[in-house]
C-alpha cells in the first residue's frame, strides 16, 4: 500500500514527526493486529525542491534499518519496533535551500 502525504513548510526548518508533536508517522495492520509478524516499510522523499534527507528518531528494538539519513529509508521488523524507530522521524531539506517544499 502506498500512502502519500503533502506537507508544506519552510525549507529552512527540520520537520520532526513525533508523538510529542502530534504528527507521528505510525504503521498499523487493521486486519492482523500488532503481533502479526514482520513487516517491510519504505519511506521516501519527493519534494518540489531538491531532495532532502530522512533521519529516524531512534534505532531501538529489532528493526533492521537501511538508508537512515538519506532520501529513502526501509525498515524491517515488528510493528512495535518500526513505530518506535519512526517516533521522532526528521525530514531535513538540503543545506542552504530556502524555498517551500512539499514532502
Amino acid at each position: 500500500m502506498l500512502v502519500r502525504m503533502v506537507i508544506t513548510f519552510s525549507a529552512a526548518d527540520v520537520l520532526v514527526f513525533s508523538n510529542a508533536n502530534g504528527n507521528a508517522v505510525v504503521v498499523s495492520d487493521p486486519i492482523d493486529g500488532p503481533n502479526a509478524g514482520i513487516y517491510d516499510v519504505s519511506l521516501a522523499v519527493s519534494s518540489t525542491g531538491s531532495t532532502g534527507t530522512l533521519r529516524l528518531g531512534a534505532s531501538v528494538g529489532a528493526a533492521v534499518i537501511t538508508g537512515n539519513n538519506t532520501s529513502s529509508i526501509t525498515l524491517t521488523g515488528t510493528l512495535a519496533d518500526i513505530n518506535s524507530a519512526l517516533n521522532g522521524l526528521q525530514f531535513a531539506p538540503p543545506a542552504g535551500e530556502n524555498i517551500p517544499d512539499q514532502t
